[in-house]
């Protein structure tokens, strides 16, 4: 079976974003990210909530070192999303047990307190990542 491989980025403070939604404190340095590239080639699949599928898409960037892979995204409220990603709607357990059964590597969830928090609920992440930075410019 597949795991989910569930990532939180925190800064020393404790927070995920900046008071207007910012994440520019995440560190963007390839030295520091070499253990996460050796990590990365044993995912093929991402996890995303609705806010950070949101973030993603107006930051499309974001998503290109990760373009090889399937992107699910997972919402209530959403009725579509855009092309290269998969929507999934519904019980998340049981949708999430589909897709941790089906061959493939490990599966990382990207961003999203909210999402990622329910998935620990369920007792559905296989391995908790912590990365930190410094809030404090």
């Amino acid at each position: 079976m597949r795991k989910i491989i569930g990532g939180f980025a925190v800064s020393i403070d404790g927070f995920i974003e900046g008071p207007n939604g910012e994440y520019d404190w995440i560190i963007n340095d390839p030295e520091y990210f070499k253990e996460y590239s050796r990590q990365w080639k044993k995912i093929d699949t991402m996890f995303y909530g609705r806010k950070t599928y949101q973030t993603v898409i107006k930051h499309k960037d974001l998503s290109k070192p990760f373009a090889h892979m399937k992107h699910y995204v997972f919402s209530r409220s959403l009725k579509e999303v855009e092309p290269g990603f998969i929507l999934k709607k519904g019980n998340v357990k049981k949708e999430v047990m589909k897709i941790k059964n089906e061959p493939g590597k490990d599966i990382a969830v990207f961003g999203g307190a909210v999402f990622l928090s329910s998935l620990i609920n369920l007792k559905l992440v296989d391995d908790p990542v912590l990365a930190a930075g410094n809030n404090n410019k």
